[in-house]
């Protein structure tokens, strides 16, 4: 029988040695990690309108789209910062905003029935999520 170490890496319990399953593309153990941080959050104050119009802008979708037209998103837009740990939304929760990242990771994960979590893809600055699900009116599928 083979022993285990009790701090041995999920991938070394589950005898592999490399990350053939989900490539981390260069990111660090780090970003897989569960917990909170221990650091004091930083002050929050919200962006204005002509910062939330120039962070639109970085995003591919939303490039091209007139001034006028990014106002009016900006006007409906509600910035919100979220911590390690915390849930955008929950499986199942009808799908009435999009996420786009501006800084830091996310990770799309859904916990099946037996408790284990599986991931579905980790996302970061420039990408968004929960588009699809939005404009088709549907609930977030994780």
């Amino acid at each position: 029988m083979k022993r285990i170490d009790k701090h041995a890496s999920a991938e070394t319990r589950a005898g592999r040695q490399d990350n053939t399953i989900f490539p981390t593309q260069g990111l660090s153990r780090s970003a897989f990690r569960r917990g909170r941080s221990t650091k004091a959050a930083p002050v929050y104050s919200p962006p204005d309108r002509a910062e939330l119009v120039e962070r639109l802008r970085q995003f591919r979708m939303f490039e091209r789209i007139p001034l006028t037209v990014l106002d009016a998103v900006v006007a409906g837009a509600h910035p919100r910062t979220f911590h390690l740990g915390e849930s955008i939304w929950r499986w199942g929760d009808s799908a009435r905003e999009i996420a786009l990242i501006s800084s830091g990771f996310v990770k799309a994960s859904r916990r099946g029935r037996n408790g284990a979590s599986t991931t579905y893809g980790l996302y970061g600055p420039g990408d968004s999520m929960g588009l699809y699900a939005f404009w088709a009116g549907m609930r977030y599928p994780t």
